[in-house]
């Protein structure tokens, strides 16, 4: 990892003076990768995927320690990684090499609790697709936009949308169509407008791609089934890190184009973009893991240039500046309303706890039925694999 603390520092906002991002010099690294995705699931990064053939790096943010598990076995790429009862999915993803990268016809599961891989149908033939955002919203992951042919005039970016109903195994596709093609780029869920916000990235079906950046936000309505044309994000660039917050809201870091790698990280409330403390190095090509209970926000491995740099770099947002584990005692505020934050503790009336532990304990059980679940139709498919149930 990099030098001293006092010159690995990203510089803070005006608006959230306390906050600021840190790298982070860990116990262990994880291996240099871009093009991957970094999600957290029950308090730990997972870093998957990226060019070539890679492992599972696990971050532990109350250690700040890498561990190393098991890949996939396969190239994937190009993707963004949805965590659901503590398995993460890869429904849509590049393999092979620049510039005609081909689209990978299965689902990739990594199940954190077994340390087991394995795979379902993938989009249909036609469908298919790399650099598309992928969100979970009731049971069902919605893939959107994305590339079919790679990068360059060859390539065409799509404004796609398909989902998948994870309980029934089927995927659901044309559904209605983006305003905007794009590739390169992610989304989340806004939880307080019950839509799925789609920003930045880029047209990489044409010759001088890297520039080609698409400003507008799509947000797409899951009840009317219908996309509108939000805000556009106030830097235009592509294949950045993206998150949701731990209060609902679309986090974008870093990004590449214009013959750079962007710091800027901006957050989107699905009507307005506010921008946040820059990273420490620009970079593209990785994910944001958000650890709740202590309001940090990570971002590790990617490209720090443009184009293929890589670094094995971890970063963190520590809402007060300073550098501090992520310990389970750790005192949490709203990730996205850093500026609030102070040098003392926050001081929450008992009210707002009782709620706050009655919502997380209703999100707790819920979660834990769908891992139930999950789990058992795990062990009688070990079982069971001819079984038309687990095909």
């Amino acid at each position: 990892m990099l030098g001293s603390e006092d010159s690995e520092e990203g510089s803070p906002s005006a608006s959230i003076p306390s906050a600021r991002w840190r790298i982070v010099n860990t116990t262990n690294e994880p291996e240099t990768r871009h093009e991957a995705c970094f999600v957290m699931v029950d308090g730990k990064g997972y870093l998957i995927g990226g060019r070539g053939v890679k492992p599972v790096d696990v971050y532990d943010p109350t250690e700040q320690r890498w561990s190393q598990k098991e890949g996939p076995g396969l190239e994937i790429h190009h993707m963004q990684c949805v965590a659901v009862a503590g398995r993460v999915w890869v429904v849509s993803s590049w393999t092979g090499n620049y510039p005609k990268e081909r689209n990978v016809n299965k689902i990739y599961i990594y199940d954190t609790v077994h340390d087991q891989w394995f795979t379902k149908d993938g989009l249909p033939k036609g469908r298919r697709r790399g650099g598309a955002a992928a969100v979970h919203y009731k049971g069902e992951i919605y893939v959107s936009h994305g590339n079919r042919g790679g990068h360059g005039a060859h390539a065409t970016a799509l404004g796609w949308l398909d989902k998948y109903n994870i309980l029934e195994d089927r995927w659901i596709t044309n559904l209605s169509d983006a305003p905007n093609p794009r590739d390169h780029s992610g989304g989340v869920v806004i939880d307080n407008h019950g839509i799925f916000c789609v920003a930045g990235g880029r047209d990489s079906g044409v010759k001088l791609f890297f520039d080609a950046v698409v400003l507008p936000t799509d947000c797409y309505n899951f009840v009317l089934n219908t996309w509108t044309v939000r805000a556009s994000i106030p830097q235009g660039r592509a294949g950045s890190n993206y998150g949701q917050t731990c209060d609902g809201k679309l986090m974008v870091a870093g990004g590449e184009g214009f013959g750079k790698a962007f710091s800027n990280v901006d957050v989107f409330d699905g009507n307005n973009w506010t921008p946040y403390p820059s990273l420490v190095l620009g970079r593209h090509g990785s994910g944001l893991a958000f650890s709740c209970d202590c309001s940090q926000v990570h971002v590790a491995s990617g490209s720090i240039k443009q184009g293929d740099y890589e670094t094995n770099t971890i970063e963190t947002l520590f809402p007060r500046g300073q550098m501090t584990n992520c310990s389970e005692n750790s005192h949490s505020a709203p990730l996205t309303n850093l500026k609030n934050s102070t040098n003392s503790q926050c001081s929450i009336t008992g009210t707002f706890l009782f709620l706050v532990s009655s919502i997380a304990l209703a999100v707790y059980l819920k979660r834990e039925n769908i891992r139930i679940f999950f789990e058992d139709r795990f062990t009688f498919c070990q079982r069971n694999k001819s079984a038309k149930y687990c095909n």
